[in-house]
């Protein structure tokens, strides 16, 4: 089981000077989800209110199969000129703020760091699309 902390900031207290901060433990038990391959991501800002600012991002999660393709380079160009684009088909969608969207990014790399470490890798390398 994989525990975090949680904090949020509240004004409502006796005196503005002094906000109280309140910390709880969450506990995240095993998922009861099955795990699906993910390889196409999307994310989408959302309408803007009525002070013309998006208060959240629409973050999508899919996956598309390449198709299976066999036989002579002629028959793979023949085969590949004849499909059009492949379907994604999405896993998850949700919606965020921006606020909730830096935690979800800050959550990934530091995971990719603690990967990239573990198998020596800098993560120069990785920003700029070369293993």
């Amino acid at each position: 089981m994989l525990r975090t902390r949680l904090g949020w900031h509240t004004d409502r207290v006796s005196t503005p000077e002094m906000p109280v901060t309140y910390t709880m433990s969450i506990a995240w038990p095993e998922a009861q989800v099955s795990v699906q391959p993910a390889n196409q991501f999307a994310a989408t800002i959302g309408v803007p209110g009525a002070d013309g600012a998006a208060d959240s991002v629409y973050v999508t999660i899919g996956h598309v199969s390449p198709p299976f393709l066999s036989g002579t380079p002629e028959d793979l160009q023949e085969k590949l000129a004849s499909y059009g684009p492949l379907a994604v088909d999405t896993l998850a969608r949700y919606v965020v703020s921006r606020a909730r969207l830096q935690e979800f990014i800050d959550v990934l790399q530091r995971v990719a760091d603690i990967y990239d470490h573990a198998r020596g890798d800098s993560s120069d390398d990785h920003a700029s699309g070369s293993s």
